[in-house]
């Protein structure tokens, strides 16, 4: 999978999760699909989504020696991957 690929399915999982922080404080959509879906993609995909992401960045960085992009995406996944590393060792 491309990098850009990649680094844009990151991005969808960390929006949901940082809705499902939002949904802890002011709950919405109680008891529906949609919120098991937003709280699974959020907590559990977004996780293994940022290893994947994370992960291509190094091997493209260091054994390729090729710049990947960097954009505002990138910005992005790179603050939720530090929140969520800061929560996984609190």
């Amino acid at each position: 999978m491309a990098f850009s690929q990649l680094n844009k399915l990151a991005a969808i999982g960390n929006l949901a999760f940082l809705i499902s922080f939002l949904m802890r404080y002011f709950p919405l959509l109680q008891g529906s699909v949609t919120e098991s879906m937003i709280l699974i993609t959020g907590l559990v995909v977004s996780v293994a989504l940022n290893l994947a992401w994370m992960a291509s960045f190094v091997y493209l960085g260091l054994v390729k020696k090729s710049r990947p992009e960097i954009n505002i995406i990138s910005i992005l996944n790179v603050i939720v991957i530090l929140v969520q590393l800061y929560l996984l060792l609190v």
